[in-house]
């Protein structure tokens, strides 16, 4: 997992090329990333936030401008056929590029992982993986489903949260502005689900 190993991607726009890199951001360009993805200052509390993220994760993958300069990143734990974001964050400028996607993908092939599971409190977050999966939860109807009941329970573990909504897990709003999905009836739902003055975490599970 620490090979370097450089791709290049070209946006949906189609007006800038970017490399995709196996391996973790620096700590300066992921503090950088988070501070302007959560739209955020950069506080010795975040400073601290991303490094624990850092050290905590498996392996990253990082989004490279032609200059070097960073434009996203995610970070990873593999747990046998379980691949579980460890923290993902693309600038504003690289946003609705697929780049999340792209980077579990890349992920996914790396570890062979049949299910992927994160915790989010961002309904973009919740539908970047419904677009790369088979099945994805929850969904309108509910957490369950009979072929990721005992995934989620061990994703639950591995993430330390509860298998459905943590309340309160992230300590207070984790983003300066909300997220907010296109689609006003897929925004309401997450609404219904997950407080974001509260900083509840949504645990999505999915197979790939």
């Amino acid at each position: 997992m620490s090979q370097t190993t450089r791709t290049p991607i070209r946006l949906k726009s189609g007006e800038q090329l970017i490399c995709l890199e196996i391996n973790k951001p620096s700590q300066v360009h992921a503090v950088l990333a988070a501070s302007e993805g959560f739209h955020q200052p950069i506080t010795p509390a975040l400073q601290v936030d991303v490094s624990e993220h850092l050290e905590r994760c498996h392996f990253g993958l990082q989004f490279l401008q032609e200059n070097g300069d960073i434009a996203g990143f995610a970070l990873f734990k593999h747990f046998d056929d379980l691949l579980c974001g460890g923290g993902m964050m693309i600038r504003p400028a690289f946003q609705k590029s697929g780049l999340v996607g792209e980077a579990i993908l890349r992920a996914r092939e790396m570890t062979h992982a049949t299910y992927l599971a994160y915790r989010t409190q961002s309904p973009r977050m919740w539908a970047a993986g419904r677009k790369i999966t088979s099945i994805w939860t929850p969904q309108p109807t509910g957490f369950y489903h009979p072929d990721l009941t005992e995934v989620r329970t061990r994703a639950a573990h591995h993430l330390r949260v509860t298998p459905t909504i943590t309340p309160g897990f992230f300590g207070g709003a984790l983003y300066g502005v909300k997220p907010m999905h296109a689609d006003p009836v897929i925004q309401a739902w997450w609404d219904s689900l997950c407080s974001f003055e509260n900083g509840d975490a949504v645990l999505c599970v999915g197979r790939f």
